[in-house]
């Protein structure tokens, strides 16, 4: 009887019960290249034909990744809107595209209405004719609308200060004009003032263009010669004058609002320390004056801000 046939070994496998795996050679690995290696792109650059080679941009290129770079960044620069450098030799039709890229769609300036600058409080009111000459003016000169901003603003402070400088050149004048005829008149001051004022009443009453000739200009309504020119009225006319009302609203002499403020500031000047002393301290005449003076101080405050 035969014996079974038993099974052919098999070579070894390695893992349990397969021997002993003789281990493989090692791979040597294999080298990154270095893109920022400027050797590198000189092969490259030399690789090139000779019209490339002469592209500025690619002989001033210093590595494969620098020129990387600049593709990105030309692609990018592809979508955005970019204006070409003025030149000297540019006529008309070229500075009219080049400023047509600056200003806003149709030359439509939006006017600010926003201001931080001192006095931007009391802003002077400006019409849209002016309005439309600074748009026409900038769109001339190509401004953005960031440039009209700032254009604007500074128009409107200009006008602010110049207002401000007005209104304090036109009081000092008034003052002044003032200080003379006080000076001029003495103690008759109020007297002859109240007759000036009655005549001037009265004639404006009959003739109302002389109102308005005279309460245009604060300096007009309190100069001098103005003054003594209605007080002569009054008194060569005496009951001949037209009868009329006395108006304490008036703007001549004294009734204006400038006019008021300048006689509230004389007073104020001009007896400051007997005003601002203890009444027992004075006599019985100087209380009398003090007194005299408070009241008048009192009556102009009452025309300067009438009650409702």
């Amino acid at each position: 009887m035969s014996e079974p046939n038993e099974p052919t070994p098999t070579e070894p496998t390695g893992g349990l019960g397969g021997g002993v795996v003789t281990p493989t050679e090692p791979t040597e690995p294999t080298n990154t290249p270095n893109y920022t290696d400027e050797t590198m792109y000189k092969g490259f650059y030399e690789s090139l034909p000779d019209e490339l080679k002469a592209n500025s941009t690619l002989q001033n290129t210093k590595s494969l990744h620098s020129l990387a770079d600049q593709l990105v960044n030309a692609q990018k620069a592809m979508g955005t809107k970019r204006l070409s450098a003025p030149q000297e030799d540019w006529g008309d039709d070229e500075w009219n595209n080049f400023y047509s890229q600056l200003r806003p769609e149709n030359d439509e300036y939006a006017i600010p209405e926003e201001f931080s600058f001192e006095g931007a409080d009391n802003l002077p009111e400006i019409s849209d004719e002016d309005n439309q000459e600074l748009v026409d003016f900038a769109a001339e000169m190509g401004l953005n609308q960031q440039q009209f901003d700032k254009l604007y603003e500074r128009y409107l402070q200009m006008a602010v200060q110049g207002k401000s400088m007005q209104d304090s050149s036109l009081k000092d004048v008034i003052t002044q004009n003032r200080q003379a005829i006080v000076g001029e008149w003495g103690d008759k001051y109020d007297t002859n003032l109240a007759q000036a004022n009655q005549a001037y009443e009265a004639m404006t009453a009959e003739i109302p263009e002389l109102r308005e000739l005279v309460e245009s200009d604060p300096v007009v309504a309190n100069h001098p010669a103005v003054l003594k020119l209605f007080h002569r009225l009054a008194e060569v006319s005496g009951d001949a004058l037209p009868v009329a009302g006395n108006n304490p609203a008036s703007g001549f002499a004294s009734e204006g609002v400038h006019n008021i403020k300048s006689a509230i500031q004389e007073l104020d000047e001009r007896h400051g320390n007997i005003i601002m002393s203890d009444p027992a301290s004075l006599s019985m005449a100087e209380r009398t004056k003090r007194q005299e003076i408070l009241d008048k101080r009192a009556k102009l405050y009452t025309q300067l801000y009438p009650s409702t």
